[in-house]
């Protein structure tokens, strides 16, 4: 509030990283009183803004107020944040609901009755040999 006055003025400017901002022709004894509007972004907790400088009363809102004079005021301000990185769900392996059966081309032929015919072919060939030669024997 400029001295003299009964109602106050309002006024907002907006700093970015490592800006200086300069208020001119501000009235020696003006009460300021200077805040932070709460940041939003995603992926990021921002903590409570810090202000730092000679002569500031810190307030319990977390702003702070001084008395202009008749020469400089630096004043900063940092805002603390913490980066949360994004929540990725788990991936999990689930088992196929269906079970495929898949079978091997059949090649070749049956063996079994084969070996089983060439089997009885060289026990009858066998025979045959023992008996012509007893046969001839006698």
């Amino acid at each position: 509030m400029y001295p003299g006055e009964t109602e106050e003025r309002e006024g907002t400017f907006q700093i970015e990283n490592n800006m200086v901002y300069t208020v001119t022709e501000v009235p020696v004894g003006t009460v300021i009183t200077l805040s932070e509007v709460k940041a939003t972004a995603a992926g990021v907790t921002y903590g409570t803004p810090v202000f730092s400088g000679e002569g500031l009363t810190h307030n319990a809102d977390g702003s702070v107020t001084f008395t202009a004079g008749s020469g400089l005021i630096e004043i900063g301000l940092e805002n603390p944040v913490t980066v949360v990185p994004p929540v990725t769900p788990p991936t999990t392996n689930t088992p196929p609901t269906t079970t495929t059966t898949t079978y091997l081309a059949t090649t070749g032929a049956e063996s079994l009755p084969l070996i089983i015919v060439a089997a009885l072919l060289l026990i009858t060939g066998a025979i045959a040999l023992v008996a012509r030669r007893r046969r001839g024997q006698a």
